[in-house]
């Protein structure tokens, strides 16, 4: 057992088929390692549950952070110019993003899962 851990959630993976979840949440999701650092937080596991699923991992949620970014239209494409970090009591896949204007893009892009007393095992 872990004391703590972390798993990013995108955004496209909840809107699919997750279900809501809270802080003081327990949850059993299916993941894949990863070795990652978003807003300063480790991320250990990557939240998956259409492909490439390696570990079923299991813990109670201590903090949820949504991640969205800002870039310029001028670039044609979403890029990660400027990351925004709130920090949520739930979640539901469909957080509010303020709208693009004339110059910028703007998009939410996932969740940062804080949990305790985490459990993994490989699938």
């Amino acid at each position: 057992m872990l004391e703590k851990s972390a798993i990013y959630y995108p955004a496209w993976q909840m809107q699919c088929c997750g279900k809501p979840f809270r802080v003081g949440s327990k949850i059993l999701w299916t993941c894949y390692r990863t070795k990652s650092v978003r807003n300063g937080t480790a991320i250990f596991f990557y939240e998956e549950h259409h492909l490439g699923q390696t570990h079923c991992v299991n813990g109670t949620v201590t903090r949820i952070t949504a991640e969205m970014c800002e870039s310029p239209k001028a670039e044609g494409k979403l890029t990660r110019d400027k990351m925004i970090y709130n920090e949520l009591s739930d979640a539901n896949g469909w957080e509010s993003e303020r709208p693009d204007d004339e110059s910028t893009r703007r998009s939410f892009m996932g969740y940062i899962v804080e949990l305790k007393d985490v459990t993994f095992h490989e699938l």
